[in-house]
């Protein structure tokens, strides 16, 4: 009898198991199809009295207004999560919560340099956010020319507050930038930058006998420190080759505690 009933419990322990399984992945399917939803769906940015407000447009009037929009301010114009070609859409999933983080272009047509509109969506609604707010991370234009927020990556302090890298990079012809900005950021869309690296290099075309500049990389080494490594672009004759220069580690805990250990560049 004994023998009996836990075999009976350990089935309903299975059971429960796999189907806490099959509920969390279709949670992640779901929110992976809000993703696909809120790519290329306008939301025009109003400002009132010092309030900014985020409302879901058509896709006639994103069209039209967008389109009005093109080289104006963020406010009163239109936002979008844009993608391309070589492009990430600028959105990720936070587990184990119902919220997507998302970085929409603002002004949404652009050539390249676009603020962004940062935004958290529970998938289950994709037309009006969580909470919203308004950061340009490339506003210096002699140093992100044709630029475009181009990935996220998100790690979780605790339930409720995040570090957001953000992966920016433009080009054109041989010249090319990467630029990747650490924000701290709670849910409730409150932003607090603590670092931006910024790394250019430059390729004599076509020939590719000049070459000059560094590439930079980061990555993650715990929850809440980052490795940035530099290496230097070195012609070698029949092309180009990067040479690792070092790399160091920053503390992103410590940058957000105190003000002055905060890296900014270019400067």
């Amino acid at each position: 009898m004994r023998e009996t009933v836990l075999t009976i419990l350990l089935s309903i322990t299975m059971f429960t198991a796999s189907l806490s399984s099959w509920a969390a992945d279709q949670k992640e399917a779901e929110q992976r199809r809000a993703v696909k939803d809120l790519i290329g769906k306008d939301f025009r940015i109003t400002t009132i009295n010092g309030k900014r407000s985020i409302a879901v447009l058509s896709r006639d009037q994103g069209k039209e207004l967008s389109f009005k929009g093109y080289g104006k301010p963020c406010n009163d114009n239109v936002a979008r999560l844009n993608v391309s070609p070589g492009r990430d859409e600028a959105a990720t999933i936070i587990e184990d919560t119902p919220l997507i983080l998302v970085f929409l272009d603002c002004p949404a047509n652009n050539d390249g340099g676009a603020g962004s509109i940062v935004a958290l969506f529970d998938y289950r609604n994709t037309n009006i956010p969580q909470c919203h707010t308004y950061i340009d991370l490339m506003n210096k234009p002699g140093y992100y020319w044709w630029g475009m927020v181009r990935s996220l990556s998100l790690h979780k302090i605790s339930d409720r507050e995040y570090f957001v890298a953000v992966t920016l990079s433009g080009a054109d012809a041989g010249d090319a930038w990467t630029s990747y900005a650490f924000l701290y950021m709670n849910n409730q869309c409150q932003i607090t930058p603590v670092a931006q690296f910024y790394a250019s290099t430059h390729v004599d075309v076509p020939d590719e006998k000049e070459c000059e500049g560094n590439t930079i990389s980061y990555r993650f080494v715990s929850e809440n420190a980052v490795e940035i490594e530099t290496k230097k672009l070195v012609c070698t004759g029949k092309g180009y080759k990067h040479e690792t220069v070092g790399s160091k580690k920053y503390d992103l805990n410590a940058m957000l505690r105190d003000p002055k250990l905060r890296i900014f560049e270019p400067k």
